[in-house]
């Protein structure tokens, strides 16, 4: 039913994990009265919705019955998440 699409749905799914990976970085801004802009810090509430889809689409990308079934393919893959968020943390500059 969605072959024909898989080509654009690995697309889209990439685009979405490029917007989250910049929703990470979130940082709040507000204009002062003459129009300048002001740094207020890092955007919480778009950093948690940003992991909030993340955990989406992992769930959704996850196969069926390895985490509930007590299998390991579960462990292995969140291993493998904690590994590429450390890499990206000490890749990403401060």
């Amino acid at each position: 039913m969605l072959a024909p699409h898989q080509a654009r749905i690995q697309a889209l799914v990439g685009r979405s994990i490029e917007a989250i990976d910049d929703a990470l970085a979130a940082e709040k801004v507000a204009l002062d009265r003459e129009g300048n802009k002001a740094a207020l810090g890092p955007d919480h509430y778009a950093r948690l919705q940003a992991v909030k889809r993340l955990v989406e689409i992992l769930e959704a990308a996850r196969p069926r019955g390895s985490a509930e079934q007590g299998g390991e393919e579960g462990l292995l893959l969140m291993d493998r998440l904690h590994a590429v968020f450390r890499q990206e943390s000490h890749a990403r500059p401060r």
